[in-house]
């Protein structure tokens, strides 16, 4: 089975790719999965405006994977919950019985939505739509019967048989993040200190990665020249500095969620903390000049790197268009720049210059010193950028 490498025009176009979803993502709304934005990928899309007295709520799911055939009763269900469990949940449910079409509310249990015949409708401004595989469901709900405070999402769906309400088929699709139907985004009800402790992650995951990485990487590669004696003790200082705001990154946003969630985003960045630990690990315990080991150690310390680089890279744009912060398109645009002048400008490029001067000659290591103060100044121009647009819109 060949290896499939990531070329740097694969790399520029999963930037485009992120770029693209983050300008079509809204503030109020809950897409999953998280990236389909929408479309008709989505196994649930829910999106909802704010009016003086009522929420325009719309809900969308699959038939597909919820099991619901044609000429059936049906309900959709939106459900509200402190603790992300569907105990004591309460639940809004858009029917359709009979070709009667209601909107009611009901309460959870821990295996499900409570068995209950379908009531007077709370609305009659209710619209119901089908297209394909996609179930529609659009409307208007007074504010007083949603919660003002930060719930965790359920939407589920199932049939409904001589009335009655049964049980849903497939698990609900569960937000990963508290919601807040009153405010402009994701936000817990704590939201001031909420607010700080994401924006902590981000600021340190952007430093550790977006950063110290970058020029850990670059030190190990390029300095080695001009800094024969101390290139290794730089490198190895800025790799566990770079741990160490790794750690407060992971920190900040596991008191922030209190709770493990299983998001994309989540997922690489456990990866990556466990790959960076185990990196700074092999840096401590590289074996000495001559050892037998030290081969396979080199090996191993640059295919993790690698792996470390591409993962938090991409994760990265992941988390800029996961978390709504209300940033502008300009930070992921600067992310999505900075990403592709690493991969040119940094890497292509000092070996491009590497490869034509030859890599010990006096002409390359001349000019290996003018091109390092340009992208080293890049890179800290980049980080205090971001860092600075993080916390003043975000």
């Amino acid at each position: 089975m060949r290896e499939m490498k990531m070329s740097p025009v694969s790399s520029i176009f999963i930037v485009l790719l992120y770029l693209l979803e983050f300008c079509r993502s809204c503030n109020n709304c809950f897409y999953h999965p998280n990236m389909c934005a929408n479309t008709s990928s989505c196994i649930v899309a829910l999106s909802w405006s704010t009016y003086s007295s009522a929420y325009n709520i719309s809900i969308k799911i699959s038939t597909e994977y919820f099991q619901l055939t044609n000429n059936e009763d049906f309900w959709i269900g939106l459900g509200t919950s402190k603790t992300a469990s569907m105990e004591d949940s309460k639940i809004t449910l858009c029917s359709v019985t009979n070709d009667n079409v209601a909107i009611t509310q009901s309460y959870g249990y821990a295996h499900g939505i409570t068995p209950d015949t379908i009531g007077a409708s709370l609305t009659t401004q209710i619209r119901i739509t089908k297209e394909g595989d996609t179930l529609s469901c659009q409307y208007l709900l007074h504010k007083s019967l949603l919660s003002t405070d930060a719930n965790f999402i359920f939407i589920g769906a199932g049939k409904i048989v001589d009335g009655m309400v049964q049980y849903h088929l497939k698990t609900p699709i569960i937000s990963p993040e508290l919601i807040n139907f009153g405010a402009d985004a994701l936000f817990s009800d704590t939201q001031s200190t909420s607010d700080s402790l994401i924006l902590l992650h981000a600021s340190a995951m952007l430093t550790a990665y977006g950063v110290l990485m970058v020029v850990t990487v670059y030190c190990s590669r390029y300095l080695q020249l001009i800094f024969e004696k101390t290139w290794f003790k730089i490198h190895a200082h800025l790799a566990f500095l770079m741990l160490f705001m790794c750690l407060v990154g992971v920190a900040s946003i596991s008191i922030r969620q209190g709770r493990f969630t299983t998001g994309t985003h989540e997922i690489i960045g456990f990866i990556v903390v466990g790959l960076t630990v185990l990196q700074i690990t092999l840096i401590s315990l590289r074996p000495y000049q001559g050892h037998g080991a030290r081969s396979g150690t080199i090996i191993a310390h640059t295919l993790i790197g690698t792996s470390i680089f591409i993962l938090s890279f991409v994760n990265i744009l992941l988390g800029l268009t996961k978390h709504k912060l209300h940033l502008p398109v300009s930070v992921v645009i600067i992310q999505g720049l900075y990403t592709c002048w690493v991969i040119f400008g940094v890497l292509i490029g000092n070996e491009l210059l590497r490869h034509f001067h030859g890599p010990n000659s006096a002409t390359y290591v001349k000019n290996l010193k003018v091109y390092s103060v340009v992208n080293l100044s890049i890179i800290l121009v980049y980080g205090c950028t971001v860092v600075i647009l993080l916390n003043v819109v975000g």
